[in-house]
């Protein structure tokens, strides 16, 4: 899948090639740009399905951690607070997103690493330890935890 730097770089160059006459078909131009904005909405989709699966996550490793037999007082406290968050929780409920990720086959891809990598990495981060520290957290601070993951 294509990054949003790789994106904006293949935009940026049928540009400069239409700009410098290199292209002239402008319905080529225009099908390639299409092609382009669509590939960045797919991976707009596929981030929030990412957060979505992290938040699935989330649940799974804190019941794995509360039935572990020997589990310290320490492994046993994983915080859900990320899965609480309700950008997240509405994304979740979401049923226009849900189609598009059906749409999408995304679950039909294998994410299992790049989910648990993204959920180490979190709870391992300043950030995440902040995050879960506040009593209260506000919308930015929802806001700027999902920016950070």
């Amino acid at each position: 899948m294509l990054t949003r730097r790789h994106l904006r770089i293949k935009i940026m160059q049928l540009l400069y090639a239409y700009e410098q006459g290199a292209i002239t078909d402008t319905v080529a131009l225009e099908k390639a740009l299409r092609q382009s904005l669509e590939a960045t909405f797919r991976a707009y989709v596929y981030n929030l399905y990412l957060l979505q699966e992290i938040t699935r996550y989330v649940y799974q490793e804190a019941d794995k951690q509360q039935n572990k037999f020997l589990a310290s007082e320490e492994e046993r406290q994983v915080s859900t607070r990320i899965a609480e968050n309700p950008l997240i929780l509405a994304l979740l409920d979401d049923e226009a997103f849900a189609k598009k990720v059906k749409h999408e086959k995304l679950s039909n891809y294998g994410h299992g690493d790049i989910i648990k990598t993204c959920f180490k990495n979190l709870i391992a981060s300043e950030e995440y330890q902040e995050y879960i520290n506040k009593v209260n957290p506000r919308l930015n601070d929802h806001k700027n935890i999902i920016a950070h993951l």
